[in-house]
C-alpha cells in the first residue's frame, strides 16, 4: 500500500475535562507473530497535547515497513469505568482499500481486528482479521 491514507483535518477543541485517560494503549505495539504477520508489523498510538489520540500502523514491505500514516483514533471505554480508556477505532482509507481498525488492551497485550473492504471493483472478497501486539516502548 503506497498511498497516504486519508485523514480528518480541521481545528480541534481543547481536551474535555472527562475525556478518559488513554493511557493503557499508548506507546509502540509489536505484533506477536510478526513472522506470520501478513499485514501489520507494528502499530504506534499517541495522544496529542489536545488529548486526541493518533495511530500510525507500519504494515509489511520489502525492504522496509510501510508507514501508512497516522490518523486519528476513536477511543472507548468500559462501561463500569468510564474514567479510562481500553479500546480504539482507527480508519484508514486508500482509495482502493478502506481497513477499520479496532482494538483493545487486555493484560498488556493489544487485541486488534482489522475489518477490510475492497472499493475498487476488483471482485476480491472483503476480509477480516484478529492480531495480538505487546507493548516494547511506552509513550513517555
Amino acid at each position: 500500500m503506497t498511498t497516504q491514507p486519508s485523514t480528518s483535518a480541521g481545528s480541534k477543541a481543547p481536551p474535555r475535562q472527562d475525556a478518559p485517560d488513554p493511557s493503557v494503549l499508548l506507546g509502540e505495539w509489536l505484533n506477536a507473530q510478526r513472522d506470520a504477520a501478513g499485514g501489520i508489523l507494528g502499530i504506534n498510538v499517541s495522544e496529542q497535547p489536545d488529548g486526541t489520540v493518533v495511530v500510525r500502523v507500519f504494515g509489511t514491505g520489502d525492504p522496509e515497513p510501510r508507514d501508512w500514516g497516522p490518523v486519528e483514533a476513536v477511543v472507548y471505554t468500559k462501561e463500569d469505568e468510564r474514567s479510562a480508556a481500553w479500546a480504539f477505532r482507527a480508519v484508514y482509507d486508500f482509495g482502493f482499500l478502506r481497513t477499520v481498525l479496532t482494538a483493545y488492551q487486555n493484560s498488556g497485550v493489544l487485541v486488534m481486528t482489522s475489518y477490510n473492504i475492497f472499493s475498487d471493483d476488483s471482485g476480491r472478497a472483503d476480509y477480516w482479521t484478529r492480531e495480538f501486539f505487546h507493548r516494547i516502548k511506552e509513550q513517555p
